[in-house]
């Protein structure tokens, strides 16, 4: 969650390769998307989409990425993504319980 709240896309990306979760939710019911997205942080987000993180998933105030990113060049980009696989699913990956 930090990485992506302070926009180091290099520790971000170490982290999502040993296995943390792009959809890990903070006690504001935020992603590690959220903050990327609020950090305007094009790098990050590209990493935490790339690594299956759900743009879709609601905050404790009900703004999902999209929403946040309404007034950036990245709604665009976040409206277009595919629906992220769930558990039941064939496609579905499962990441580890890390914490971002």
């Amino acid at each position: 969650m930090f990485a992506a709240a302070t926009c180091d896309a290099a520790c971000l990306a170490e982290l999502l390769d040993a296995g943390a979760d792009p959809n890990q939710i903070d006690r504001k019911g935020r992603t590690p998307l959220h903050y990327a997205v609020i950090g305007n942080d094009v790098g990050c987000v590209y990493l935490l989409v790339a690594a299956g993180a759900d743009p879709l998933v609601e905050d404790d105030y009900g703004y999902t990425t999209i929403d946040m990113a309404a007034s950036t060049y990245l709604h665009d980009y976040l409206s277009s993504l595919p629906p992220v696989p769930s558990p039941g699913d064939e496609s579905f990956r499962p990441r580890s319980t890390a914490t971002i």
